[in-house]
């Protein structure tokens, strides 16, 4: 989600730092006061188009900074993986525009193509207004939304995974009937692979003998003098422990030969001294064990070496090597009897297809029987956010058309969805891209969320034209949708002009215009308390806030 917001001459902006909360965030204020060009600078931020006529008068260049909180895995993370970009939890994106109309973006302070800040845009911010909306106005996400209304998420990976099994086989099919040169190619890598795991010889546990082969040979020496000077403390060198022991016992036969209680003093220390000698025999034993051959410390080290190099090359671990060279003959095998594969492989590619396309009319069945439930219940919502007369339709799906059921098959179906809309009775749906207006693209966005939570969409949804036209009941069913897809985990900006939409926020900002050292800037402020009672009497009364304006204005912000 969109955290902190931060921009430098910008338009009529001199400097302006908002910071944005989960939830429900609304922004009012006057017309003309820049609420919009807080959104225009969301859109700019994440690549919109950009030229020197953004660039505050006077100014050098305009800067503009966004900071978002992030999902610790996702499609975003594995972008800025693969990009090489370094990110946590946060990512921060800043872009600079020069006086001469020229941008730089950065990517957590690391210069960046634009490219790949657009591919980051539509999944950190969808904005909802003037042909601004990134999701409704991709046909290639229409056949998302629809999957996901659906819950065919499950269906549909798994008809990915059958296709993808398929297309390698197609593949395999297409490679080998080029002709024996292209087999025998193969044939060759596989026998020259073959070759070199063979010579290896390789065992199971073989690798972990060896390091700890190598841990001994390699400290020979080592274990060598400390197992020597050990021996020569306990029992070889004059004054030894073991020698030392021997006088005292000899005492202790004198005192036991006086004091007969003192036998089992004298007995322990008989038991002691014993077992002192087995350790040193065990000493002596290990000791002759010690090799300190440095041709043995070569003959392991090569031995490891040739394991990592065929690791490093082929599989992971030396099970994995194994495994690969059993795989490798059953290939050579297959290869060498390249007719029977290929007959093999003919005989697969014309089942898989079959069951294919049998798969995907089923999923298109299920996509048509969705289709006609949202549209529906997307229909019967819009009634309720103040478009009672539209129509909407799905087009182009593959079980209502015999034509498209003799499409070639693509990794998600059959289908190539697409949104007709009409907002006026009577009228023909048409391409949803082509006749919505912003404050409809608006409301469609909406209306989808509320229908179905599993309808994917970026983690913050900017809604700039959502309340054109409307009145009072109609505002207040909107701010509730609002509120409640706030509530589902989903950040939510609002440019508003209507106090019952703005209500239900959960963080209240006001922007303004005015002046400063003879020049016009905007301002843009957190309002609590008794100011967001006034903001929202002027939004209910105008300029002329009576008493009873601020009472009603109490009471819309108690729920009342």
């Amino acid at each position: 989600m969109l955290v902190d917001l931060r921009l430098e001459n910008l338009a009529i902006i001199d400097k302006l730092e908002v910071s944005f909360a989960p939830g429900f965030n609304v922004l009012t204020g006057e017309t003309g006061a820049g609420k919009s060009i807080i959104v225009d600078a969301v859109s700019l931020l994440l690549g919109g188009r950009a030229g020197s006529e953004i660039v505050r008068t006077g100014a050098e260049g305009a800067v503009l900074e966004g900071l978002f909180q992030l999902a610790p895995s996702g499609p975003v993370m594995d972008i800025l993986r693969q990009s090489g970009c370094e990110a946590d939890d946060c990512l921060i994106i800043r872009r600079r525009v020069s006086r001469a109309g020229r941008s730089r973006f950065y990517l957590n302070g690391n210069l960046v193509p634009q490219s790949l800040v657009e591919s980051l845009s539509p999944l950190l911010v969808n904005v909802c207004g003037q042909h601004q909306n990134q999701v409704l106005l991709t046909r290639e996400r229409h056949l998302d939304i629809l999957d996901a209304f659906a819950g065919l998420g499950e269906t549909k990976r798994m008809f990915a995974s059958l296709y993808a099994e398929w297309n390698e086989v197609r593949e395999t099919l297409k490679r080998l009937s080029q002709g024996g040169e292209e087999v025998e190619r193969e044939a060759g890598l596989l026998r020259s692979q073959l070759t070199e795991i063979e010579a290896a010889k390789l065992t199971a546990g073989e690798e972990e003998e060896l390091k700890e082969r190598w841990k001994l040979v390699a400290n020979a020496q080592k274990l060598y003098t400390l197992c020597a000077e050990g021996l020569d403390y306990l029992y070889s060198a004059n004054g030894s422990a073991l020698e030392d022991l021997s006088r005292v016992r000899e005492k202790l036969v004198k005192i036991a030969e006086l004091d007969v209680s003192f036998i089992a003093v004298r007995e322990k220390l008989a038991s002691l001294e014993a077992e002192l000698s087995e350790t040193a025999s065990l000493l002596r034993e290990y000791l002759g064990k010690i090799d300190l051959d440095p041709a043995e410390l070569e003959r392991v080290e090569l031995r490891l070496d040739l394991l990592a190099r065929l690791k490093r090359k082929y599989e992971k671990d030396v099970p994995g090597l194994i495994g690969y060279l059993e795989q490798l003959k059953s290939q050579l095998e297959e290869v060498e009897s390249s007719e029977i594969r290929l007959e093999k492989l003919t005989r697969q590619e014309k089942e898989l297809s079959t069951r294919l396309r049998q798969e995907a009319l089923a999923l298109s069945k299920q996509r048509l029987a969705a289709a006609q439930r949202m549209c529906q219940a997307l229909v019967t919502e819009l009634g309720q956010l103040g478009m009672e007369n539209s129509s909407f339709h799905l087009g182009r799906l593959a079980a209502e058309d015999l034509d498209a059921c003799r499409s070639p098959i693509r990794p998600h179906g059959l289908d190539e969805v697409e949104f007709f809309f009409s907002s006026n009775p009577g009228e023909e749906p048409k391409p949803l891209m082509r006749t919505a207006s912003g404050g409809e693209l608006s409301r469609i966005t909406l209306a989808l969320k509320t229908i179905s939570t599993e309808i994917e969409t970026p983690p913050t949804l900017i809604f700039d034209e959502v309340d054109a036209g409307l009145g009072g009941a109609v505002s207040e069913i909107i701010g509730q949708r609002l509120r409640e897809i706030s509530n589902q985990g989903c950040q939510i900006l609002c440019v508003t002009h209507l106090a019952q939409i703005a209500r239900f926020a959960d963080r209240h900002f006001l922007v303004e215009k005015g002046q400063a050292q003879g020049r016009t800037v905007a301002r843009m402020q957190l309002v609590q308390g008794e100011d967001r009672v006034k903001e929202i009497s002027r939004m209910l009364a105008g300029m002329e806030v009576t008493p009873a304006t601020r009472r009603h204005a109490r009471q819309l912000l108690a729920g009342e």
